[in-house]
């Protein structure tokens, strides 16, 4: 059985787009604070999703070295053009305006992908093939910085 969870390059950083990796902490009691958000003094959305992200794919591979049974990879198509991305009600003007026009120029520049390539990799994903092939349970597999 294979379980296929929706990652993100979110959850190691994005440098080409000023996004570090999370500082995740080394102790339960900072997973907590995390998690309660006791340690934010602000809140940055998308600080915030990289967190919830690099949490995610470690819960996963944690689930997967406890049950053996089940093939589990998380998994990131990368910067994925037709999707609702930044288009959400909350987010600010300014955000819904540019983020629409930033995937057509990612996709002119090759740095973004179409919705039909990024479906793939998730069907990819779930019938083992190319990549996820030789992929280990518990991994996390995601795009190159700057790749789509």
């Amino acid at each position: 059985t294979r379980i296929v969870v929706s990652g993100s390059e979110m959850a190691r950083g994005v440098p080409s787009m000023g996004s570090p990796a999370p500082d995740l902490p080394d102790t339960v009691d900072g997973y907590r604070d995390l998690l309660q958000g006791t340690n934010m003094s602000n809140f940055d959305g998308p600080r915030v999703y990289g967190y919830v992200k690099a949490m995610a794919a470690l819960y996963w591979a944690s689930w997967a070295r406890r049950n053996p049974e089940y093939h589990v990879v998380t998994v990131s198509p990368g910067f994925t053009r037709g999707t609702s991305f930044g288009s959400h009600k909350n987010l600010p003007f300014v955000a819904r305006t540019i983020y629409p026009a930033l995937l057509t120029i990612t996709g002119w520049l090759g740095k973004s992908q179409s919705l039909e390539q990024g479906a793939k990799i998730y069907v990819d994903a779930m019938t083992g093939k190319e990549i996820f092939a030789k992929a280990g349970s518990g991994t996390f597999i995601a795009a190159a910085d700057g790749q789509a």
